[in-house]
């Protein structure tokens, strides 16, 4: 079955109480089926006795009638006109809030101010306690079994003696339910959602080949606040086809009710998830649940694309950093050679931190770390040829000098890898500018005359005009909605950089953006026609309100570029570091209703597929999932 985060849905709700405080006044509903985090959270009124600290309220019709110990369980009537004083004798007489009771006392006895002071507003939660277990458990991805390990049982029991350890079973029960639970609450706010939804996807293999996919969810929400959520983990089988990732998505979907919702998904750039792209596109576009004919549904992974333009021209850079790492291994191979190269560095005056280090040779960024680092200590090693007659690997000033060159043109690759990287900002609109970036490094330093360089210059450049070719619109379609550039600063670009067919790439970004709005346009006053339907459905005679309508919405089809006009022939607004793009667009959605729409899906489609990415990355777990035992 597929399994999503307990950990990712956790950033849904806020808890109350999770760092130990009581939260013991919260009415108990009987047949809710709401979460532990939920009830945990859940705010209702003050009790004035201080009993109710140690009991939950049972409702029944809203009304108090009843309360459960916390400490042994038992339910002690408490009706209105009836006082409290059936569960002040039960709190005297219960057998566990007594040793709950001394086990504060001997806590505040044995430990200094302030950490016992800490203890006067603590009272024991088992439901708390309960749910930091099961919360425990999910993040750090442990067996449920760990709640019948000895070690555990006996520290947790040094901590509070009342707390009873469930078993395996109930911990799993306990995990699995409170996923449930999140995720119908997550399935209402999606539902409740006025916007479409993005995804990114990745998959992993495992050292025992087997293959694992996990999906992503990005949306902007009422706020315009961008949000990310875990909706699918879990295995694939093989072979792993375009067919079966399709079907997998499908389901994804399908499962949490956004298939009708979708704007767009960014992949990796391997075959199947190509095929599986074009897969789901036809499928979308033949249910009309998509706007502009899924032209914007695909988007290839800016991380990706930016790994396989460096791969090609890094075949070509062996002879560049063969003799600088070869100068870092034979520092590094014996203790004399690092302190004979320690004292020559202190000679010197070199105060640069970052001491060289191998790279590893699959991974351009750290052959770029290590030649940025090595450069810095060009003098140490030129030092070093000088008294050690048995270093033979001294690179030349040519291959120095072919080595910063190289720096520069990778660390363009680096600082956009790092910005389309960001999670916590729209990331759409900034693909393009990193690219045009690229694109003007490659081109400004084709001629230079280091034969070495120049190759993998031309090996980049070959990459990147692939990916460029089938990529531009879609990079370009985000600046349009930029207020900072709009249409204006794509028409500059393109006719100095393509005298020849400069209007005709403006011209198919126009046509999409034409077509974005007009799905919008169309969309919103078809739901208008649809609301006022559903009002008229008892008149009598001639519907002559629903015919004004159809007549607003045809209008609307023959006027509908008005707004886009509008927007569009206003000047761009200034560039400033502090812009916030979703901020302009909330303060602008009154005056640009159906492009603010449409800004607000736009900018929710990440430029790469970092969040997915990571969810596998077992240094920081952004997720774990909740797998059935």
């Amino acid at each position: 079955m597929g399994t999503s985060s307990f950990a990712d849905f956790e950033e849904d709700v806020e808890i109350d109480g999770a760092d130990g405080n009581n939260n013991s006044d919260q009415p108990e509903t009987h047949g809710a089926n709401v979460s532990m985090a939920a009830t945990i959270a859940r705010a209702t009124k003050r009790f004035r006795s201080q009993c109710w600290k140690e009991y939950v309220p049972i409702l029944e019709d809203g009304v108090v009638v009843q309360g459960k110990c916390k400490h042994c369980e038992d339910i002690i009537g408490a009706k209105r006109g009836s006082g409290t004083s059936a569960l002040l004798t039960h709190l005297r007489r219960c057998r566990k809030q007594s040793r709950a009771l001394r086990i504060v006392e001997d806590l505040s006895s044995t430990l200094r101010s302030p950490c016992g002071s800490r203890l006067k507003d603590w009272s024991y939660d088992p439901d708390v306690s309960r749910y930091h277990l099961m919360r425990m458990i999910s993040l750090h991805g442990l067996p449920f079994l760990v709640t019948e390990y000895d070690g555990l049982r006996s520290f947790v029991e040094s901590l509070n003696p009342l707390f009873k350890m469930p078993c395996r079973t109930t911990a799993r029960n306990g995990c699995m339910k409170a996923f449930q639970e999140m995720k119908a609450e997550l399935k209402d706010i999606f539902k409740n959602e006025n916007c479409r939804f993005s995804l990114t996807a990745d998959m992993w293999t495992s050292n025992q080949t087997l293959g694992y996919i996990v999906v992503t969810c990005h949306f902007v929400d009422a706020n315009w606040k961008l949000q990310k959520r875990i909706i699918k983990f879990l295995d694939v089988k093989t072979p792993h086809t375009g067919m079966e990732l399709f079907n997998q998505i499908l389901n994804c979907v399908q499962d949490w009710s956004i298939e009708d919702k979708l704007f767009g998904i960014t992949l990796d750039n391997a075959a199947a998830n190509n095929t599986m792209a074009a897969l789901l596109k036809k499928n979308l576009v033949d249910k009309k649940y998509i706007p502009a004919d899924g032209d914007l549904l695909h988007h290839r992974c800016a991380g990706h694309v930016f790994n396989l333009i460096v791969k090609d021209g890094l075949t070509f850079v062996e002879p560049i950093v063969e003799d600088i790492r070869e100068s870092i291994k034979y520092i590094r191979s014996s203790q004399s050679r690092k302190q004979m190269f320690k004292e020559i560095v202190a000679r010197l005056g070199i105060t640069s931190k970052k001491k060289p280090g191998l790279d590893v040779t699959t991974r351009w960024n750290s052959t770029l770390s290590m030649l940025e680092a090595a450069i810095k200590f060009r003098a140490a090693f030129d030092t070093l040829k000088s008294e050690d007659q048995k270093y033979t690997y001294a690179p030349s000033a040519e291959q120095w000098t072919r080595a910063e060159v190289l720096c520069k043109v990778l660390a363009v690759f680096k600082d956009a890898t790092e910005v389309i990287s960001g999670i916590e900002y729209p990331t759409s609109n900034l693909y393009f500018h990193h690219m045009w970036k690229i694109k003007l490094t490659l081109e400004q330093d084709s001629n230079i005359e280091l034969a070495e360089i120049a190759n993998v210059l031309e090996g980049m450049k070959k990459k990147f005009k692939k990916y460029w070719r089938i990529s531009y619109i879609l990079l370009a379609v985000p600046m349009v909605f930029d207020p900072r550039f709009k249409l204006k600063f794509l028409e500059f670009l393109f006719t100095k950089s393509y005298p020849n067919t400069g209007k005709q790439k403006i011209d198919e970004v126009k046509k999409l953006v034409l077509g974005l709005f007009s799905s919008y346009s169309t969309q919103q006053a078809e739901q208008q026609v649809k609301q006022a339907e559903n009002a008229e459905k008892s008149s009598v005679g001639e519907d002559v309100w629903t015919a004004w309508d159809q007549q607003l919405l045809n209008d609307r089809e023959t006027h509908m570029a008005t707004e886009l006009d509008r927007y569009l022939e206003e000047s761009p607004i200034p560039r400033s570091e502090e812009f916030d793009i979703l901020k302009w667009w909330m303060g602008n959605s009154l005056k640009y209703p159906t492009l603010a729409r449409i800004a607000r899906d736009l900018l929710a489609v990440p430029a790469s597929a970092v969040a997915s990415e990571s969810a596998f990355s077992t240094g920081k777990k952004l997720s774990v999932t909740i797998a059935a035992a």
